[in-house]
């Protein structure tokens, strides 16, 4: 079955839940690989995520032929957040959605993923809140943050980010 708006909306409210009752030790981006795929096998839906190594490699789920933890674990090993930013693309923040990523690339080979609980624009201060979770290195219980979105600094491109879905249907 191809990703389609259906599946993209309940993927987001999947992921609130996922991100919000997480109860592990788990780094920042495994969090957000863990949630698409579990996502992703629960629907049957494919993944296509793309990765450096000696040059442009891709890593694909199929549901129905792959066994879920072990491509999840495969994944987890070999991408983290600056992937998740080859794998994602910008959105402004007033269409953030649960399950929606802000991103930070601290170094060429450094960033961090944050995985967006909720979004509430605050007319009064006329400013974006943001609830989000997030792991860490090293590992740790998926932490919840409240910030406006202006105040989080380090956001890679100034934008929330969001899955590239249409390239998993490829």
């Amino acid at each position: 079955m191809p990703w389609n708006t259906t599946n993209i909306k309940a993927y987001q409210q999947y992921a609130k839940s996922y991100i919000s009752s997480f109860n592990a030790r788990i780094d920042c981006a495994d969090l957000a690989i863990a949630a698409l795929v579990d996502f992703a096998a629960k629907e049957t839906l494919p993944v296509k995520l793309k990765y450096y190594s000696s040059g442009w490699q891709w890593m694909e789920f199929d549901p129905n032929t792959m066994e879920t933890m072990k491509f999840k674990q495969t994944a987890m090993r070999q991408l983290g957040a600056l992937n998740i930013i080859d794998n994602t693309k910008p959105i402004q923040i007033g269409l953030a959605k649960s399950g929606d990523l802000i991103m930070s690339k601290w170094s060429p080979t450094l960033g961090h993923t944050r995985i967006i609980y909720s979004v509430k624009y605050d007319a009064k201060n006329k400013k974006f809140e943001v609830i989000w979770y997030q792991g860490n290195l090293p590992p740790v219980k998926p932490e919840k943050k409240t910030e406006y979105f202006s105040n989080v600094s380090g956001i890679y491109g100034g934008t929330p980010r969001r899955w590239k879905f249409e390239q998993f249907n490829k």
